[in-house]
């Protein structure tokens, strides 16, 4: 009996430090599993491969696509008009030779032209000038002369294409249409092309709403493109108040 116990001491003391070097070696490693963790250079390096891995998995952002061209509709207004009146009796004045100044240019045209006086001459580019007269038959006879002979130059005479630079739109509708609930005070050319070039080219004001002899709605005549993305209404701001327009399409031509 005292050997076998002895025995069973020996065992449970051995099997008491085996688990005791095994719990040992499991806290040693732990220790220095946590130490790596909190290495400065180690958490900078996870740190570092951990923003890789976000920029990889998050999809870069596209530029979104501007488009080609952005339509633009004007009205023209009384001043414009006065200006293209101006221009229709100007012209372009293109010389060969040697260079010369606005005023020699204003003195030969004065000599053909035979109108002292009524020329303004200015220069717009190396050998180009810009020169306006009273009347536009004057124009018309000095480029029907061809070339001008001066002194050691020559001048040539063109009208100025005020137009130069420009297409006819092709908007293919002519739509007839009414303004709905527009106060009467906006009731003028000015004021209605403005709201409707906003998406149409204006064409021509009724002249019965202009008179108020018809005071239903303001009728109204303009150019479109596409006469299904026409909206009903349309709000129209002035000063501090808005005004919801109604749009009615009585009828349209092509």
């Amino acid at each position: 009996m005292d050997g076998s116990g002895k025995s069973k001491r020996a065992y449970q003391k051995s099997t008491r430090m085996r688990y005791e070097t095994v719990t040992t070696d499991r806290a040693e490693k732990k220790a220095r599993g946590c130490r790596r963790i909190q290495d400065p250079k180690l958490l900078r390096g996870r740190l570092i491969t951990k923003e890789m891995e976000d920029q990889k998995a998050t999809p870069e952002p596209q530029e979104e696509e501007r488009p080609d061209i952005l339509k633009v509709f004007l009205p023209v207004s009384a001043k414009m008009a006065g200006i293209s009146a101006y221009l229709d009796r100007a012209a372009k004045v293109e010389i060969f030779g040697r260079q010369v100044k606005a005023d020699d240019v204003g003195g030969i045209l004065e000599q053909r032209g035979w109108k002292l006086g009524s020329w303004s001459t200015r220069q717009v580019a190396p050998r180009k000038f810009f020169v306006s007269c009273l009347d536009k038959e004057t124009i018309m006879a000095l480029m029907a002369e061809g070339h001008i002979r001066g002194d050691d130059f020559t001048v040539i005479v063109n009208h100025w294409n005020h137009f130069r630079g420009g297409v006819r739109h092709k908007l293919r509708y002519k739509v007839y249409a009414t303004l709905k609930d527009l106060p009467l005070f906006c009731w003028t050319t000015e004021v209605v092309a403005g709201i409707i070039s906003d998406f149409a080219v204006p064409h021509r004001a009724s002249r019965t709403s202009l008179w108020w002899d018809d005071l239903k709605g303001f009728d109204i005549i303009f150019f479109y493109e596409d006469i299904s993305s026409i909206q009903e209404k349309v709000e129209v701001t002035i000063g501090s108040h808005t005004y919801s327009v109604g749009i009615v399409i009585n009828f349209i031509t092509e």
